[in-house]
């Protein structure tokens, strides 16, 4: 897929790794909004695909390093999430996320870890 992206958005060296070529402007660098909607042009010839709005790729991908025991600070920071909000959202969703995170107790017993207070 890499190569195929090469071939097709021929770009110099020093260029962003994901340069491609725009319709009238030429290249530039990929952006998060084009991203999304090539997804949602994608999902609109497949309805069965689930939901692939900006929220639920956040989330997956969130899960996705979780389960490969990526550290919850280093999520955190890849995702961007600010302050406080990534340990709320991972209390308001333990529900989604259990079922993924059973069979692999290090991650729970480092997502309890993270997320509850210490007991004094």
């Amino acid at each position: 897929a890499l190569e195929n992206h090469f071939r097709v958005n021929p770009a110099s060296d020093n260029a962003h790794l994901f340069t491609w070529r725009h319709p009238t402007s030429g290249l530039r660098p990929l952006s998060k909004t084009e991203v999304i909607k090539r997804i949602a042009a994608i999902a609109k010839l497949y309805p069965n695909l689930p939901n692939l709005k900006g929220h639920s790729l956040h989330i997956r991908g969130m899960l996705f390093y979780l389960l490969n025991n990526i550290p919850f600070d280093v999520v955190k920071t890849m995702g961007q999430w600010l302050g406080e909000s990534f340990m709320v959202y991972l209390c308001h969703h333990a529900l989604v996320l259990t079922p993924f995170l059973q069979s692999k107790p290090d991650t729970i017993n480092a997502l309890r870890n993270y997320v509850l207070p210490p007991v004094c």
